[in-house]
């Protein structure tokens, strides 16, 4: 991942899928599930959504519940793949079953009407938010908002990713207050707000987020 995000070498969306595709020929689990994310958000180039479904069944197959919840959002918006809200279905739920923390991505799912299943209905969607937060798992209204923010799977949404990201920031997520400053930084999703920036940059460098700092200092450099 190295190319994708830049790290110690120039951001080479191209060069990280030539990599990662090897590594996901020999079998690398982590490697079939983030070239799938790179061609689902384009990989420097035309969106794939055809690989992308090839490589996160690749690894949905294999138990990883990320693909599987990607892998349920392209058949609902019929990506690369059929429109098929009973496939869908099928690969939210494996990835509810398998990990807890999928429950809010499921109930966010339905929600936005995004695959609605027969028998799934309203109370089932409020139950699971139940769990979820009952469960402490916060992590994925963040997780969430990175899905609305990129676009992966669905339209981008910059409102709906900083609502998202100022929830489960209330609920002190470090990485949440980090991208919520950010977007005040930035304004975009929100309004342009340099102190409210600096509230959420501060509260995420309290908790030790890798970034904060040089965001801090960023601003006030400005």
């Amino acid at each position: 991942m190295t190319y994708a995000v830049g790290h110690g070498v120039p951001k080479d969306d191209w060069q990280a899928i030539n990599w990662l595709g090897m590594a996901a020929e020999q079998d690398n689990l982590g490697a079939e599930y983030f070239l799938g994310l790179l061609y689902a958000s384009s990989g420097g180039g035309p969106v794939d959504n055809a690989k992308a479904a090839k490589w996160f069944e690749k690894a949905a197959m294999r138990s990883d519940t990320r693909a599987q919840y990607r892998l349920g959002l392209l058949y609902t918006l019929g990506r690369g793949v059929p429109k098929d809200a009973t496939e869908a279905a099928k690969w939210f739920r494996r990835a509810a079953d398998e990990r807890a923390d999928q429950l809010s991505f499921y109930g966010r799912l339905y929600d936005h009407g995004l695959a609605i299943p027969e028998d799934f209905d309203n109370d089932k969607t409020a139950k699971l938010y139940r769990e979820a937060i009952d469960r402490g798992r916060v992590d994925v209204l963040r997780e969430l908002g990175d899905v609305f923010e990129v676009g992966l799977g669905v339209p981008p949404d910059l409102v709906a990713a900083a609502d998202l990201y100022r929830k489960a920031a209330s609920r002190g997520n470090a990485a949440a207050q980090f991208k919520l400053g950010r977007m005040y930084s930035r304004g975009t999703g929100v309004p342009f707000n340099q102190a409210k920036a600096f509230e959420c940059y501060r509260k995420a460098a309290d908790q030790g987020h890798p970034g904060a700092e040089d965001a801090l200092k960023q601003l006030g450099g400005q």
